[in-house]
């Protein structure tokens, strides 16, 4: 079987700017990597990065978060993938204990795990019509990452000084969560 790897690692530096870095998934990022999953929730003692000395006085924590796609190309010359959302404690930190602030956090969580979702769904929909060009997949999964910033970027823009946003979007993160639950990331 030819196999090809092409792996994606998209880090999303959350609680204000967002800025991504595209680069292939090394070994290292794996080993300090928690993959989302319904039943995990994000806790403080997940945050063990250092607070920069240049970091904001505003910002009160910092979430590193992506989206990661590996692909392997089968005998047959179609992609197989495997997307997966995940988050990353080196580079994640927080100076506070509050919980509506951690409540915010593993919000940014739940939004990239929406996005592996659609890619996950926009990568079947190829499949079914038999696209096996790994150039179309990528743009597909570029094109949703940068949808994933956009997203985030207005959660923060919205909530962040008017913290009674967050429950309508905690409400929709969640509901779109359950409108995607059949493309959640296979076991």
């Amino acid at each position: 079987m030819t196999r090809t790897v092409f792996m994606f690692l998209i880090l999303i530096k959350l609680a204000g700017i967002s800025k991504v870095q595209d680069k292939h998934f090394s070994g290292k990022v794996e080993r300090d990597t928690i993959f989302w999953t319904k039943e995990r929730k994000l806790a403080w003692n997940d945050f063990k990065g250092i607070v920069p000395k240049d970091a904001k006085y505003y910002v009160l924590a910092k979430t590193f978060s992506g989206i990661r796609s590996k692909t392997t190309k089968g005998p047959d010359g179609r992609p197989t993938f495997r997307v997966e959302s995940y988050f990353i404690p080196s580079k994640s930190w927080s100076r506070t204990s509050d919980e509506q602030t951690l409540l915010h956090e593993q919000l940014h969580f739940d939004i990239s795990e929406i996005y592996a979702r659609r890619i996950r769904k926009a990568f079947d929909s190829l499949k079914a019509r038999n696209v096996s060009d790994i150039k179309i997949y990528e743009g597909t999964y570029r094109e949703y990452v940068k949808r994933c910033f956009k997203t985030n970027d207005e959660y923060d823009d919205q909530v962040y000084y008017d913290s009674s946003k967050q429950k309508k979007w905690k409400e929709n993160v969640t509901r779109q969560i359950e409108d995607l639950k059949a493309f959640s990331s296979p076991k």
